[in-house]
């Protein structure tokens, strides 16, 4: 059944199953949840997320080592087999990035993932922050309950406050992140990462008109509504047009920070009107409150 039983001193503390990792109860990253939930407390309610969990990935030997305030649903994650990412681009694993998960129709195990979060934990589209040092990609993931909308209002609005945190964390927990990697976790090469030109969460890069928490915001929001009414089909200009409507621009205004001409405004927003049904401008813009 077992095609990888890893060992430390005289305890058998992993064994990696040919889809998924099944760990001891005396792992490490299942017994030091409390010291992170410590760490984490004094920004927990500031930030209204439910959970951390910081994950560093090794490249030389496609080993893990994990620290987390929610050791079962880690511990759920692994044993599934579920990759330990989403597709990844080439191009943005070389770099600083952020990322939102959602769920989608694809059949692919990290939708899965996805699927499980929200039904058994009550966890909405995890939101990550990743860094790539020489010899190891840093994951930082932050969930919280409260359904869809909260999380997208909530995380992507704080995506600053989200590196000051991590910023501290490294700090303060440099011992404790450095005990961790003594407990490293090799990636069955079917949980590895899968770097993909054909990524299946939102990057920032996405949509370079407005900032980078916005364009996560509005790529979300457009899945959302879409989602409701799977007819209308509302592209990402759209969504953009509404939201700075929602934010009390006028059409010149709009049309400045879009880019376009006061009548592709007006044009927009009638093509919106019309694969709405016909909806008041007060209920268009009612998806961003």
């Amino acid at each position: 059944m077992y095609n990888l039983v890893v060992k430390h001193k005289k305890y058998v503390y992993m064994q990696v199953l040919k889809m998924g990792i099944a760990l001891a109860e005396n792992h490490y990253f299942l017994n030091n949840y409390q010291d992170m939930r410590e760490i984490f407390a004094p920004f927990k309610d500031k930030l209204q997320i439910a959970h951390f969990t910081h994950r560093r990935y090794f490249f030389s030997d496609q080993s893990i080592q994990i620290s987390t305030t929610h050791p079962s649903l880690v511990q759920h994650h692994l044993s599934k087999g579920y990759p330990i990412l989403p597709n990844i681009s080439p191009n943005l694993i070389q770099q600083a990035f952020c990322y939102l998960a959602l769920q989608n129709n694809n059949n692919d195990r990290y939708n899965q993932a996805i699927h499980d979060y929200i039904h058994m934990f009550d966890i909405h589209f995890p939101f990550f922050l990743m860094e790539q040092k020489e010899h190891y990609l840093d994951i930082f993931a932050f969930s919280s309950t409260g359904g869809e909308t909260f999380v997208i209002n909530n995380l992507l609005n704080k995506i600053s406050d989200l590196q000051n945190f991590k910023d501290y964390y490294l700090d303060v927990a440099e011992t404790f992140v450095q005990k961790a990697k003594q407990h490293k976790l090799p990636v069955p090469i079917e949980m590895q990462p899968n770097l993909s030109q054909n990524s299946d969460f939102l990057s920032p890069n996405n949509l370079p008109h407005i900032e980078e928490g916005v364009s996560l915001y509005l790529e979300a929001k457009k899945q959302l509504i879409n989602k409701k009414f799977p007819n209308a089909y509302l592209t990402s200009r759209e969504v953009e047009l509404l939201y700075f409507l929602s934010r009390g621009y006028c059409a010149k205004e709009v049309a400045t920070l879009m880019g376009i001409s006061p009548r592709t405004v007006s044009i927009y927003f009638s093509h919106i009107k019309d694969k709405m049904a016909g909806k008041k401008k007060s209920e268009l813009l009612s998806f961003f409150y």
